[in-house]
């Protein structure tokens, strides 16, 4: 505690005992706003419920429903004055369906309400860090590890009898989901700012099974709510008799979101729970019962109990009697294919159960648990897979049918099974029965998946060795007491390659198996009953008579936790800390590591009111051990006045720091993200539900962008928010202007950096939990150790403490350890630094066949007994674990630079043509224009984007000719034909190399040739033989195709262990005529190009025939008539004009005008012979 924070307290303790602290009537509320929370601030904690999105009011338990609750497009349509890409984005904006409400729990509700005003007015506001369990099977998503930080919003509650303004206040964030994801964990932290409230860590599992029933059962209370899976079972009572033995908690171990806990004596009960039993639901399953003992499958006693439940990412598993059933849960994030289950399903019908195995780790994105027959399939093991939703189970048996019986060549029974996930293979504990032959012996025998082989590893001494000092290596020379070996199970840890056997003994090896060390301490006179590893490095066990045991990975000593000394002085502490979480008539549950890897348990307990409940709390492992460190340390009486007493300290040294050399997230691979909400401008800052509504929305289109940030094209800035924001923000200022001076429709104001990708890069004094290594990378840490006290030779004292280091699979990695001593200061300081050794086989996508290991960084002799106070409680110390992932990491991609592919193209051939029809998302290219591709290697995590340097193969694999729905993805024949150097003389190629030398071209086996950098470009060619050759012309287009281009540098780059493998399209257009398509094209253009000439020359012919044949009707010389009778000789002269009808006769065919013209002709002939001396002029 800092100096300030004493003296305010002491003062604030003086003014509490004046004004008869914070609940006295004379206090007035200003004091009590003012002084009660800071009182309270060293007892409050984050309080945190669910809240319905429809109704805020509404407050749930679990987790049910996993769509969104409504569209909000409307909402954002109307939000003209804020900078929100309206238009590309709408049918994206969609409301999550709950909410996280956040209080402060201080004590009673007028406390609790107080201490939160206090807070709002201080300016506190919660940071809730939501992390996504990656699935077991990653169908739709590359694999990630994802991280959002969303901060809250404070919103007004009602108080009964309140007239102020604000009378109470919560903060809500929307609690958001991601496809593909059941499993997220929340870290509650605040912004710093008043008081101090420590962290919390919540689950936030997806719960697919409690569906409730639409047909409900006959006999059962209509008020009790019943669900597909059993009904509720609501009153406690005498449900569980006291004592009772615990079970195991069995499920897998990161991927569980729902637990299920059996065992409870003759009552087909099962206890359900989202976050590792902080709340849980009590139910009676709908099983048959159905108890089918026989001479075959032999049942000693009928019991209604549920054994063996195991818990997988989507089922859960259950035995009752020799009978097995599994449920299949409602998880529409996981997208099966199926529906979840409407009943229990009974599987392995004909097969007698005698019991369930875990398998604690996924392998080849699949879930697995083993199956143990019974009566006459006691020698049979059946191992279950579990994979998108289906289950299905196949039984270990060699090549020849044969049982593990026929390599031991007697009759045996399976105890045990274990999935070695580093031989892939089993191994079986196998009890060899007793016979009036052979007495009774025990094997551990491999199974191998992949020539369905069986093997002897190794064969158990018959009576237990006697304990030394330390370990008791097995070889066979080893002293052994009278008692008689009791095996009951075998653990194989995912992480490392140890391995235990435990039964009335503990047996360990570093090396699976190959050397078994006894370890001492183990009571022969009880059976270990159930294993529980943590995978961080420790382990407890339960006994058969309720003794809890504890112990670490390679140390040999084991410590009981209850009972003990530690234990019994640990309960007369919270006796005088007044904790009422002890009972005397109370009976255990189960006892498991939760996520936080602290151990916990689940107790049943007997009120002294006469009622009962069951609830969780933590056994303080650290706590507890210090105590018995504290009652096994030496101490010397020091002469002096007092005769003072010195304890002597196990630990070898004073106080461990660990301080990192690199920013975590470059090693983590957690990819982070931020949202804040809107910014208020009311008086009192409170929002309202349009506010939140629109605070829901965007982190909706937040993760949104994410999702769709993996296609294979590179935006121009790497970030996925810039699609986003990339044509609001000219205006933001603008935008922040008007909902300052209150002018905005919302009343608030969206800022477009309050929703980005974050990159920390914050060195820190805590190792990360999990660290990736790609080829010859390397991850450093600095060790700081001071000692306890000084001496006058303080180089003597440095020398008794050294450091050392342990890697579970050394062939991987490669641990340096740098000591420096600093004498003045007696202190130490090692540099450790893990390195990969490059041994690690081939190339894979991201994220995908990681090799797991462990590295142990450690004090000599400091196991059990070097402890410190650290935020008021008691931290074990003195070593440092690393979970190492060899391969490549997740969040690293290859993407098609498709701005700067388009730039160097247009400047290289000085020329671009784009498609008529432009699609941004697909681009364009010309086919008589060469291709220059670049890439870009993009990191998700740090933001990191540089060009792709390295060597790759190109490939078309794929294609169709004007439209994506046409496309066929090519058979591998077919893209050997049309990629390789070797087919050749097929002339089927698609493209060539250009701008380089023959020479220069280097290929695989296959004749694919290789590439790096940008130091080629591509020719589009389209032989004859290949699929783009011969495409028709659709309407005045020319040909266009599309083609599916591959890039891979899997098997050629040795730089990575990473495949980057990229596919993306590309639209080509103008392609050319096949030959003998374009002769045809062009004989037939000819054709008619020579039949539209001549037609016209034709009717150019005709019409100028017309035109002269109408000319020379229409030109008549004049006519000279004969004078009528009685009238003087005169001549008349008549021209066309009087020859022409009138109008009233216009109507006069052809005909009777060419007889006129006629008969005008002959009276025109006989006047000319009658008057043969007169000439007529023309009138021309």
């Amino acid at each position: 505690m800092h100096k300030l924070e004493i003296v305010v307290a002491f003062i604030l303790g003086i003014l509490a005992n004046y004004l008869n602290e914070c609940e006295a009537s004379s206090f007035d509320n200003f004091l009590r706003l003012l002084l009660c929370p800071i009182c309270l601030a060293y007892k409050c904690e984050w309080h945190i419920r669910l809240s319905n999105f429809t109704n805020r009011d509404q407050f749930t338990a679990t987790i049910l429903q996993q769509t969104p609750s409504a569209n909000l497009d409307l909402v954002f349509k109307n939000l003209s004055d804020q900078g929100i890409d309206l238009f590309d984005r709408l049918d994206h904006y969609f409301a999550f369906p709950y909410f996280l409400k956040i209080d402060l729990a201080c004590g009673n509700k007028e406390e609790n309400r107080i201490a939160a005003l206090s807070a709002y007015f201080q300016g506190m506001q919660p940071i809730v860090n939501i992390r996504f369990q990656q699935p077991v099977h990653s169908v739709y998503i590359m694999p990630e590890i994802l991280e959002i930080a969303v901060l809250g919003a404070p919103i007004a509650d009602s108080v009964s009898e309140c007239s102020a303004e604000i009378c109470g206040v919560g903060w809500y964030v929307p609690l958001p989901f991601k496809n593909g994801s059941v499993v997220s964990e929340a870290l509650i932290t605040s912004n710093v700012i008043g008081q101090n409230i420590p962290d919390k860590n919540v689950l936030l599992n997806i719960d697919g099974y409690l569906n409730l029933k639409l047909n409900l059962e006959v006999g059962v209370d209509p008020n009790i709510r019943q669900f597909d899976i059993g009904h509720e079972v609501v009153e406690i009572g005498n449900l569980i008799p006291i004592p009772n033995p615990s079970s195991p908690l069995w499920y897998l171990t990161e991927n569980s979101p729902v637990l299920i806990l059996g065992g409870i004596t003759d009552r087909k009960v099962v206890v359900l729970s989202t976050n590792e039993f902080d709340d849980f639901t009590i139910l009676e399953v709908n099983i048959d019962s159905c108890w089918i003992g026989s001479l075959s499958c032999p049942q000693g006693v009928y019991s209604a109990t549920v054994h063996d439940t195991i818990a997988t990412e989507s089922m859960l598993f259950i035995r009752q009697n020799q009978l097995m059933y599994y449920f299949k849960g409602n998880f529409t994030l996981l997208r099966h294919t199926d529906q979840g289950s409407d009943r229990w399903t009974r599987v392995l019908y004909s097969v007698c159960v005698e019991r369930l195995i875990p398998v604690y780790l996924t392998m080849n994105n699949e879930e697995k648990l083993f199956v143990i027959g019974g009566g006459k399939h006691k020698a049979m093991t059946f191992i279950g897979t579990i994979k998108d939703g289906i289950v299905t189970f196949d039984s270990l048996l060699d090549s020849k049918g044969n049982t593990v019986c026929f390599i031991l060549q007697r009759n045996c029974l399976v105890l045990w099974a274990a999935l070695d996930r580093f031989q892939n293979a089993t191994l079986l504990l196998v009890e060899g029965i007793l016979t009036d032959y052979e007495a009774t012996a025990y094997y551990l025998v491999y199974y191998y998946f992949a020539n369905s082989s069986f093997k002897l590893h190794y064969k158990l001494p018959l009576n237990i060795p006697k304990e030394k000092q330390g370990f008791v290596l097995l070889l066979g020379t080893e002293t052994y007491t009278n008692i008689p070996m009791i095996p009951m199970g075998i653990t194989l840890s995912h992480m490392n390659s140890m391995a235990y056997i435990w039964g009335n003994f503990l047996f360990t090896s570093y090396n699976l198996g190959s050397t078994w060390l006894a370890v001492p301490g183990v009571p022969s006179y009880s059976l270990i009953r159930y294993f529980i590893p943590s995978w961080k490095g420790d382990f407890a066990f339960m006994t058969d008579i309720e003794e809890l045991w504890y112990g670490k990975d390679g140390f040999p000593h084991l410590t009981r936790l209850r009972p003990s000394k530690g234990w019994t002085t640990f309960l007369e502490v919270q006796r005088i800390k007044e904790n009422n979480f002890y009972y005397e008539s109370e009976t255990t549950l189960t006892v498991f590591f939760d996520r936080q890897k602290l151990l916990q348990e689940v107790v049943y307990a007997a009120l002294p009111n006469g009622t009962t409940k069951i609830f969780k709390r933590e056994i303080p492992v650290e706590e507890l051990l210090s105590y018995q460190d504290f009652f096994s340390l030496r101490y010397v009486t020091v002469s002096s006045i007092y005769n003072d007493i010195r304890f002597l300290e196990n630990c070898p040294f004073g106080i461990m720091r660990i301080k990192t050399l690199a920013p975590a997230l470059f090693y983590n691979r957690i990819q982070q993200y931020i949202a804040k909400p809107p910014w208020i401008f009311s008086n009192i800052g409170i929002y309202n539900n349009l506010s939140l509504t629109v605070y829901q929305g965007l982190v909706h289109g937040l993760l949104w962008l994410h999702s769709t940030y993996y296609r294979p094209y590179a935006d121009p800035v790497h970030d996925p928010t810039w699609r986003w924001w990339k044509d609001s923000r000219t205006a933001q200022h603008y935008y922040f202007y008007l909902a300052s001076n209150k002018l905005s429709k919302g009343g608030f104001y969206v800022e477009a950096y309050d929703y980005r990708k974050h990159y920390a890069a914050n060195l820190n004094d805590k190792l990360p939990p999990v660290i990736y290594l790609d080829k010859s990378s390397s991850y450093e840490f600095i060790v700081y150790l001071n000692m306890n006290h000084g001496k006058l030779d303080m180089k003597y004292e440095l020398n008794q403490v050294w450091m050392s280091a342990h890697v579970s699979s050394p062939e991987y990695v490669l641990v340096y350890l740098e000591r420096q001593e600093i004498l003045n200061r007696g202190s130490l300081i090692y540099k450790v630094t893990v390195k990969d050794r490059e041994y690690y086989v081939g190339q894979s996508l991201s994220g995908e066949n990681l090799v797991v290991l462990s590295v142990t960084i450690k004090v000599v002799n400091s196991d059990l007994a070097c402890f410190r106070e650290h935020n008021h409680k008691t931290e074990m110390q003195g070593d440092a674990r690393l979970k190492v992932y060899v391969g490549c990491p997740p969040g690293n991609r290859l993407a098609f630079d498709i701005s700067y592919t388009l730039q160097y193209s247009t400047n290289k051939n000085n020329i671009y043509f784009d498609c008529i029809e432009t699609n941004l998302e697909v681009p364009c290219f010309y086919y008589e224009i060469p291709f220059y591709p670049f890439f870009l290697i993009q990191d998700m995590v740090t933001g990191k984007s540089d060009r792709f340097w390295g060597r790759y193969t190109f490939k078309v694999i794929g294609g169709g000719p004007y439209s994506k729905s046409n496309i066929r993805m090519f058979s591998e024949e077919e893209i050997l034909m049309y990629n390789s150097l070797n087919m050749s003389d097929k002339y089927a190629a698609i493209w060539d190399i250009v701008d380089a030398k023959p020479s220069d071209v280097i290929s695989t086996e296959d004749g694919y040739r290789i590439f790096s950098g940008d130091s080629f470009g591509i020719q589009w060619t389209c032989q004859k033989n290949s699929p783009c050759s011969d495409i028709p012309a659709d309407g005045l287009k020319g040909p266009e195709y599309f083609l599916v281009i591959e890039v891979s540098n899997r098997g050629i780059d040795r730089r990575t262990y990473c495949n980057y493998r990229l596919e993306f399209l590309i639209h080509l257009h103008g392609l050319p005529l096949n030959p003998y398509r374009a002769l045809m094209f062009m004989l037939t253009t000819l054709s008619i190009l020579w039949f539209i000439l001549f037609s016209y020359i034709i009717l150019r012919c005709y019409q100028n025939w017309r035109d002269k044949r109408l000319k020379t009707l229409s030109s008549v010389e004049p006519m000279v008539l004969p004078a009528r009778s009685g009238e003087s000789d005169v001549l008349y002269v008549h021209t066309a004009s009087d020859l022409q009808p009138t109008s009233s006769s216009s109507s006069t065919s052809i005909h009777s005008a060419s007889a006129l013209f006629a008969s005008s002709y002959n009276m025109h002939r006989h006047s000319t012979l009658r008057h043969p001396n007169v000439i007529l002029k023309s009138h021309y």
